[in-house]
């Protein structure tokens, strides 16, 4: 409240605050309740831009496409002073272009902290997204991680798939979710169906897919021939996948024949005595 003057004029400071836009004053006198009005605009045409900050508030999330599989985006800005630098218009972009992947709105003002943000959206591939916040020429960004989902897929293969008699195959399991993502750090149990080991071969192995999705296990061929079912089998879920390994005789070279007989003689009677004879084979390591 003040006075008029000799020349019929009050006066008051205004100072702006921290937002930027329109401010009506009104002065009103005491009398009898005539009053006048004025605008006064607020900009930031003063504000040097000096540092931007983005920051994600979630750093990890589902590549799933989900709408839960969000995470807010800010961008902090402050003048050449380290002060929140108010009305500053911040400009954000998704740099990575992953399948899917989205950020809105592209722009935002900052607020009387300094502050401005955007929202970031996965899509369903997996990687490391890149959202970007740009003010007055001077950039930033924030990393968010997109993860693979629920394992959807177990793909084994053998290598040989084909081995001979105590010989050795690299088994290997691929695991993807449902976007043909690779799930990294899964566990893997190796096995061979119980009751079908034509080989007499045995395998319960567990291991972890590393980068690329892959978890192995050594397969040894027993002392038959036959055919093998080796399932892989995760732990998250229970997904699993099979491979066929086919154990021959083709690799085996013959060292040695034993021939014996459960009788050292019989009669020449022609009343049908009979031995039996049985040849044993080894190969040249003793097998």
């Amino acid at each position: 409240t003040a006075t008029t003057n000799s020349q019929g004029v009050a006066t008051a400071t205004y100072t702006a605050g921290n937002n930027v836009g329109s401010d009506i004053v009104t002065a009103t006198v005491a009398s009898n309740g005539q009053a006048g009005s004025d605008t006064i605009t607020v900009n930031n045409s003063g504000v040097t831009v000096g540092s931007v900050s983005a920051t994600a508030q979630t750093a990890s999330l589902v590549a799933d496409s989900a709408s839960t599989s969000t995470s807010v985006v800010i961008a902090t800005v402050l003048d050449t002073n380290g002060q929140p630098a108010v009305g500053v218009t911040v400009t954000f972009a998704n740099e990575s272009a992953l399948t899917g992947s989205s950020v809105a709105p592209l722009t935002a003002t900052t607020d009387a902290n300094g502050k401005a943000q955007t929202l970031f959206s996965a899509g369903t591939q997996a990687g490391t997204a890149v959202v970007s916040a740009t003010a007055s020429s001077i950039p930033s960004s924030a990393n968010i991680t997109l993860v693979a989902g629920a394992v959807n897929n177990v793909a084994v293969a053998a290598a040989p798939d084909t081995l001979s008699v105590g010989e050795t195959s690299l088994i290997s399991a691929t695991v993807e979710d449902a976007n043909n993502n690779l799930v990294i750090g899964e566990s893997v149990t190796f096995s061979i169906n119980p009751g079908q080991s034509d080989s007499g071969a045995a395998l319960n192995v567990t291991a972890t897919t590393n980068s690329q999705g892959v978890a192995t296990a050594t397969y040894t061929a027993g002392n038959s021939i036959g055919d093998d079912i080796i399932t892989a089998t995760v732990a998250s879920n229970g997904q699993s996948g099979t491979d066929t390994v086919t154990v021959n005789n083709s690799g085996v070279t013959v060292a040695g024949i034993t021939v014996t007989s459960n009788l050292a003689s019989i009669f020449a009677d022609g009343l049908g005595d009979q031995a039996l004879i049985q040849a044993t084979v080894t190969d040249t390591e003793g097998r």
